[in-house]
């Protein structure tokens, strides 16, 4: 009886023991997820606009900054101006919002770092994907003449091309239609632009 005591204390302590050694050799295993939602762009354009009055064209720059909502959705801001125009207007510029959908592909970068006790055993960059993207916009043009400037506001639709690369920045090309008024006067420009935009 005593003998079989004592072997069930001996037990119950080398369970005890071998209870405390599994929760030592206990991993800890972590996942960073971390969604690179603002980024910056930098344009180049061609503009060209026309009214009764005469006509005003020439090459610009413009940068812009947005917040990505989720995969297919971003909001940005931003302004532009022309470097030289041709006709009664010596410079254009540009102050815009803008929504953006994207039609084909995905806007959102993420990249995670699993660890294991702190030690990497996984990076993943699940990256943005080339595509069509549309955005519109509520725009606010400025006209400075020689002797006045002359502000139009109106609304533009801008559909483009997105060239994802995977270093975080990617290539963008397309057209910017805008339906413009100042008072009784109406015009609509036309442009052109190529711009690099990084992932922040």
């Amino acid at each position: 009886m005593f003998l079989k005591f004592c072997s069930l204390i001996i037990l119950s302590g080398l369970l005890c023991l071998n209870l405390q050694a599994e929760e030592g050799d206990q991993k800890v295993l972590n996942k960073d997820e971390r969604p690179k939602r603002f980024f910056t762009m930098i344009y180049g354009d061609y503009f060209s606009a026309s009214s009764p009055t005469g006509s005003v064209a020439g090459p610009g720059v413009g940068l812009e900054f947005g917040y990505i909502t989720n995969s297919t959705q971003s909001l940005s801001g931003g302004f532009g101006t022309t470097l030289s125009a041709i006709g009664g207007t010596s410079s254009v510029v540009m102050f815009n919002v803008r929504y953006t959908w994207a039609l084909t592909g995905r806007m959102l970068r993420e990249d995670s770092n699993t660890t294991l006790d702190g030690q990497n055993v996984l990076i993943q960059n699940d990256h943005a994907a080339s595509g069509f993207r549309l955005g519109l916009a509520g725009s606010q043009y400025i006209f400075n003449g020689t002797t006045n400037a002359a502000p139009f506001s109106g609304i533009g639709l801008i559909p483009y091309y997105e060239m994802v690369r995977k270093e975080g920045k990617s290539y963008v090309m397309g057209i910017r239609y805008d339906q413009l008024v100042s008072g009784t006067v109406s015009i609509s420009p036309l442009t052109i632009f190529f711009g690099i935009s990084y992932a922040l």
